[in-house]
């Protein structure tokens, strides 16, 4: 079974109380995100390997300062899924404008971006 099928079989077999309680199981304790944390669209279902971003706050404008951004967009995957973090800032807001709608689970996992 390759990486796409078995994203597609944990999209279409588990929800989060079994993934949970599975991961607790194993000794892996507080390994799932805050209850406040929800998908732009409560019908998405993903799965694929976590693509981790920080974004910080920042009190100087760089000379480019989209090239982090760009970067991270460039690096991600397939089968990747992007979790995004600015620390609860509201300085800082991740790519604004620069994400389109995720794709379904089946579809390449990964996130799509715009040029």
């Amino acid at each position: 079974m390759n990486d796409q099928e078995l994203f597609d079989t944990m999209c279409k077999t588990l929800y989060t109380a079994v993934i949970s309680d599975t991961l607790d199981q194993l000794g892996y304790r507080n390994q799932v995100m805050r209850e406040n944390i929800n998908p732009v669209d409560p019908s998405w279902v993903v799965a694929g390997r976590a693509k981790t971003v920080l974004s910080v706050d920042i009190h100087h404008l760089p000379e480019d300062p989209y090239a982090k951004e760009i970067e991270a967009v460039d690096s991600v995957k397939p089968g990747e899924i992007v979790v995004g973090c600015t620390n609860e800032s509201r300085q800082n807001g991740l790519w604004g404008n620069c994400c389109r709608r995720p794709p379904k689970c089946g579809a390449g996992a990964a996130q799509s971006w715009t040029a």
